[in-house]
């Protein structure tokens, strides 16, 4: 499934990799590239898959209809008006017993939120408050971000965007949802080291005053379970 305008870059790219050129290994699971098209750049992702899994199965390899899925919530996004990357196509075909796939969407001149804050804090209130407005945006379309955290969020020159909606899900939004989603990128921040004052600009934005107490005390024993089992509470 491709844009018919991009069609032969597209498919070519997805298909063959041809015209690629490595780009970035995301923190994430997938393999990222980049390749031209009429009017600009594109960005191809490789699914694959995490943790030990990774190991023993080859890159490329996906469970079920991760391109599609995917494809579907950015095209519901992007036909909205959401600040997200335009998709341009995906892929899928089974090698054996194993499905391997391919997205394609156009490339965004940006950086990370945890970059942009490194190098320009005076100017983080700002970007922030219109982050959270970004996702309230997301959520009020009924789609929960399977993995937001400070580097899927990218600040462009004119607006933040949301990227890598891989496993996100289509549907309508509780408020316990758009709480849980919104906690998952308060970890992020505390991983990273983020100030507690920035996450509270992201909510500001978003138009909430605060998380549900229970729901928060929840994930803050999650975190350290995680840390503990990891390591990092030991260091």
């Amino acid at each position: 499934m491709v844009r018919v305008r991009y069609q032969a870059a597209v498919a070519a790219a997805l298909l063959r990799e041809e015209g690629c050129r490595p780009f970035a290994t995301s923190g994430g699971r997938g393999i990222v590239m980049r390749f031209a098209v009429e009017d600009g750049s594109a960005i191809l992702r490789t699914y694959r898959r995490g943790g030990a899994v990774r190991r023993v199965l080859p890159e490329g390899w996906c469970w079920g209809l991760r391109p599609l899925q995917e494809l579907m919530v950015l095209d519901h996004l992007h036909r909205s008006g959401l600040s997200v990357p335009e998709p341009l196509g995906a892929a899928w075909w089974r090698k054996g017993l194993l499905l391997h796939g391919r997205i394609a969407m156009r490339c965004i001149e940006a950086v990370d939120l945890l970059e942009y804050l490194s190098s320009r804090p005076e100017a983080a209130d700002y970007w922030l408050e219109q982050t959270g407005r970004t996702i309230r945006a997301m959520h009020d379309l009924g789609v929960y971000h399977a993995d937001l955290q400070v580097r899927n969020v990218l600040i462009a020159e004119d607006k933040p965007y949301l990227i890598d909606f891989d496993r996100a899900r289509l549907g309508e939004m509780s408020d316990e949802a758009r709480a849980r989603n919104l906690l998952r990128l308060r970890r992020s921040f505390q991983k990273h080291g983020l100030e507690s004052a920035w996450f509270a600009a992201v909510c500001r934005g978003y138009g909430i005053k605060a998380l549900p107490g229970w729901l928060s005390s929840a994930y803050s024993v999650k975190a350290q379970l995680t840390d503990l089992l990891s390591g990092r509470g030991a260091r």
